[in-house]
């Protein structure tokens, strides 16, 4: 798109989204396109190349969303066995603890990181780590991590209570792994997997050697660590804004956490929604249905349009 064209298409969204002004059909007409779908589709494709959009730059005064991961050291013991073995608890020389943690505010560019130094990993000592990761979580109102359910959320947590932290103030947890296996079939789940199915970015590769290596405390490797653990955050925050139009139920509705009267899209808060004519059925009413122009996810109004009277002939 050239870039007169995307700058007037532009400024034109940034001022009359949301508000029921049809701007895309004269914007068609002024450009030479067929019709509004073709310049909306053009142009949003060219924002996203782009890096914008419109719901991420009023994101600012909305909720804080973290994006994290977190890298931890394997346990190191005695073992008889490479297959089915049940170790006792008195094999264990060591147990685990954090490495390294990488975070972000959603849409910002800079990438928070901290990783233990080589006299912390010798003493298993993750308590600078933990105190960091405390005060993001304590200010996030909502927490992104991929296998964040089943492994960071856990572990962060089994680190606040050994160093004697006080949870931290409510966050919602957001799972992306958890939409991958409801909604889609993926060869794979890997996080690595998926980035690459959606053209974005690999993970760094890397095998045991480096975390053995880590364990050694070895500078070297503690910094590889960290660039590993970086590079995770940019790959997950590119899946959690693709899977957002599919998250439904398993991401918090966006409008709660604004103190204004504007009806905003339950998943990425943008104002830019549209209804589309056709309604949403349950088995007692009907609701008109929506769809968001950011990010595209489609919903539905709270409040039923069948009559009172409609509604008292149901029956099930």
């Amino acid at each position: 798109m050239r870039e007169d064209i995307y700058r007037d298409v532009q400024e034109n969204v940034e001022k009359l989204s949301g508000k029921n002004v049809p701007f895309w059909d004269k914007l068609a007409e002024k450009w030479g396109f067929s019709n509004k779908e073709t310049i909306r589709s053009q142009y949003r494709n060219e924002a996203k190349r782009r890096g914008y959009s419109l719901y991420k730059a009023r994101q600012k005064n909305g909720p804080k969303i973290l994006i994290f991961d977190l890298e931890t050291s394997p346990l190191s013991g005695y073992f008889w066995g490479l297959w089915q073995q049940n170790i006792p608890i008195g094999a264990i020389l060591k147990d685990w603890h954090l490495i390294s943690y990488s975070a972000k505010w959603l849409f910002d560019e800079e990438v928070m990181s901290e990783v233990m130094t080589s006299r912390e990993m010798l003493n298993g000592n993750d308590f600078r780590l933990t105190k960091s990761m405390w005060k993001l979580l304590d200010e996030a109102d909502i927490a992104v991590a991929y296998n964040g359910l089943s492994f960071d959320m856990k572990r962060i947590n089994t680190c606040f209570l050994k160093h004697d932290f006080s949870p931290p103030s409510p966050y919602v947890s957001v799972d992306p792994i958890v939409v991958a296996k409801k909604k889609f079939d993926f060869s794979s789940n890997k996080m690595d997997y998926i980035s690459e199915f959606l053209d974005g970015d690999r993970k760094l590769h890397t095998d045991f050697s480096l975390w053995a290596r880590c364990m050694e405390g070895d500078e070297e490797a503690l910094a590889q660590m960290d660039l590993y653990c970086r590079k995770d955050i940019s790959v997950l925050e590119a899946i959690y804004l693709n899977f957002l139009p599919w998250m439904d139920n398993n991401h918090p509705n966006m409008n709660v956490f604004y103190d204004d009267n504007v009806s905003r899209c339950p998943m990425c808060s943008s104002i830019n929604i549209e209804y589309t004519g056709k309604s949403y059925k349950t088995t007692t009413n009907s609701y008109p249905s929506f769809v968001c122009k950011d990010c595209g996810y489609h919903g539905r109004s709270r409040v039923g349009s069948l009559s009172r009277e409609k509604r008292k002939t149901i029956v099930r």
